[in-house]
Formats: C-alpha cells, sequence, structure tokens
C-alpha cells in the first residue's frame, strides 16, 4: 500500500516543484520589468529635467504635478511650492485665463481643431509679467498633459523696437519735401515717401526700380 502513495506524493512533489520554479520565473520576469521601468523612469525624468525650456505635467484638474528646474526659473517658485499645489492657470495672466480654459476643455474633448502651440502671457512670482508660446498636449493613454512655456519677451520686445524705430524713420522720411525711395542690393524699392507715390500716382514698393 505505500508504494501508491509515494507515488503520489513523488508527483504531487514534482507538481510543486514546477509551480515554485514558475512562480520564481514570474518574480524574474516582474523584477525584470520592474528594473525596466525603473530604467525608462530615470531617463524620462533626466531629459525631463535637463530640457531648458520651462516645462511641466498637468492632472486632469489642472494640478501640476512635475516642473522641471526652466519652470521653476521662469516663475520664480520652487517645486515645493508648486508640484501638487498649483493649478497651470495660476500663471496664466487674468486676460488670458478663459481661453486658456476654452482650449483646455476642448482639448479633453478630443477637438481636432485646438491648437497644441498658442501665445499667452504668465505672471511671475514677483508680478513681472512674460510673453510666453505655451505649447501644450495630452500624453497618450493618460488625463495628464504635458506643456511648455517658451519666454518670447525678449524678441517681442525687439519686434516693437523694431516697429518703433521703422516708424520714426517713416516719419523723418516723411518730412522731406523732395521724392525718396529705398532700394534693395537687387534694387527693389523698399520705401517710397508719400511725394514720390504721389509722383508716379502710384505706389511700386516691391518693383524693381529701374
Amino acid at each position: 500500500m505505500s508504494a501508491p502513495l509515494n507515488k503520489d506524493l513523488l508527483n504531487e512533489i514534482g507538481q510543486l516543484r514546477s509551480e515554485i520554479a514558475a512562480t520564481r520565473e514570474l518574480a524574474s520576469e516582474k523584477e525584470r520589468a520592474l528594473a525596466s521601468l525603473q530604467a525608462s523612469e530615470a531617463r524620462y525624468r533626466t531629459v525631463f529635467e535637463n530640457t531648458a525650456t520651462a516645462t511641466f505635467v498637468k492632472e486632469n484638474d489642472l494640478t501640476i504635478s512635475m516642473v522641471n528646474t526652466g519652470f521653476e526659473a521662469l516663475t520664480g517658485y520652487t517645486k515645493a511650492q508648486i508640484e501638487n499645489r498649483m493649478k497651470w492657470t495660476d500663471f496664466l495672466h487674468a486676460d488670458d485665463h478663459r481661453e486658456m480654459l476654452d482650449h483646455h476643455r476642448r482639448r479633453r474633448a478630443m477637438d481636432p481643431e485646438v491648437p497644441t502651440e498658442m501665445e499667452c502671457r504668465v505672471v511671475d512670482r514677483y508680478g513681472i509679467v512674460k510673453d510666453v508660446v505655451l505649447k501644450l498636449d495630452l500624453i497618450p493613454e493618460t488625463q495628464k498633459s504635458i506643456g511648455s512655456f517658451v519666454n518670447v519677451s525678449r524678441l517681442k520686445r525687439a519686434e516693437a523696437e523694431a516697429r518703433e524705430s521703422q516708424a520714426k524713420l517713416s516719419a523723418i522720411l516723411e518730412s522731406f519735401d523732395g521724392l525718396i525711395y529705398v532700394s534693395s542690393q537687387d534694387y527693389r524699392l523698399l520705401f517710397m515717401n508719400s511725394n514720390l507715390i504721389r509722383s508716379i500716382r502710384r505706389d511700386a514698393t516691391g518693383e524693381r526700380c529701374y
């Protein structure tokens, strides 16, 4: 009677050993998957952190869950003050709130017409208004969005100064009584004063001057 019992016992032990081996293999696969996931997350954080642009991740309720040092530099707030405490709209200029929230709602509704890049203004910790280009898009298979603020304040100031200089130059040229024009190296007219336009009875700006 002992032989069948031993045989059954051996079969059960063999089955248990197989199950233990399978469990160990599964655990090893999970460990490898976890290690791979941790490595990927580390690489992602390194890229995220070392991006010079002010970058952030926001949740569905607008709360910012992650920022990089570029975001700290732009806003004057620290990560501890921002992450899981402030909403991304807290940084927007009051006049831009409505439009940005409208874009948020349309983006969540998967509106294909909603832009992923737009101009707006942010206000930093010290009340300084900065012109930025906002880039924002959903992270696939999540309710999170990743965004960035590209500071274009210097560019805006340069454009304004260029327009002002051009306006002053035009005013000076228009004050002369003679016929004045400015041409490019390929002899295309870049500017004609009013007297010249009246003299030839048309505005030939853009045409060759010969």
